[in-house]
């Protein structure tokens, strides 16, 4: 397949070219041969995160330097916002892609430009959100906010004044807690992390106890004003261990495999 000439990668790079260019490009190297039959493109689009994906290129760009990428239009992407990522990490959503949207965005420019194809469904507004639709219902319904005598989406916009000295207390504390093994979404936070290992960063990082300050300064702040080792692992129970173990957030087989191997047991 990588030998291929019709093989493309769909990935942006310094020498990629947009989705447009290479369908003129092919147009026109099909007129200069006389062959109208349409050429069989093969697109191969490297999945998993961003770093993960630039190292499947490269592996494949080793075994093939004469593989060839295009990349989508950058206007599309910046006038795009994922709701599957806005459904993961709120906020985040504007000018990012998942894998799924990166085909489709793919699809959309590839048929706009071919003149046979302007009635194609794939072309008809809002297609893509139609399609992500039930995974992003299926997404927000497992990352239920569990019901808590407190509000915990005031954590959200956390301000930081005045909340060090407490988030660092917190932060001592948290090296000592548990949380459900395989846990990869922190409600608190409302922030997935790629491990059950980077989730254990997260909850004794400064964000998150700066998260579980506020809540706490927002509900009790008697506790806050008087905090030491001992009520500040009661802080870190009440609005974070609880809330967290109380989530209702399927935890995947690998990463509670994952999650027992690092702990030792």
């Amino acid at each position: 397949v990588l030998s291929d000439p019709n093989t493309i990668a769909l990935f942006p790079t310094k020498t990629s070219t947009t989705v447009k260019d290479k369908i003129r490009m092919t147009k026109e190297s099909t007129t200069e041969s006389g062959n109208r039959n349409p050429q069989v493109l093969t697109v191969l689009v490297p999945d998993g995160t961003w770093k993960q994906a630039n190292a499947l290129l490269k592996v494949c760009l080793i075994r093939q330097p004469e593989l060839r990428c295009v990349r989508l239009d950058d206007d599309h992407i910046q006038e795009h916002v994922s709701p599957l990522i806005e459904a993961v990490h709120p906020g985040f959503g504007g000018g990012r892609l998942c894998t799924f949207e990166a085909c489709m965005m793919f699809l959309n420019e590839y048929l706009g430009s071919c003149s046979h194809a302007h009635s194609h469904p794939l072309l008809e507004t809002g297609s893509t959100a139609r399609l992500l639709s039930p995974m992003v219902k299926a997404l927000k319904k497992e990352r239920r906010i569990p019901k808590l005598p407190y509000n915990i989406e005031v954590s959200v916009d956390v301000s930081s004044d005045g909340l060090e000295k407490y988030a660092e207390k917190l932060q001592q504390v948290a090296k000592s807690v548990s949380y459900p093994t395989g846990m990869v979404f922190c409600c608190i936070c409302e922030v997935t992390v790629s491990t059950s290992l980077r989730m254990r960063e997260h909850i004794q990082g400064k964000r998150h106890c700066l998260a579980v300050a506020n809540l706490c300064q927002t509900y009790a702040p008697e506790k806050l004003a008087r905090i030491n080792t001992k009520n500040a692992c009661e802080i870190f129970h009440d609005y974070s261990s609880l809330p967290m173990g109380l989530s209702r957030v399927a935890t995947e087989p690998p990463d509670v495999a994952l999650g027992i191997m690092s702990s030792g047991t």
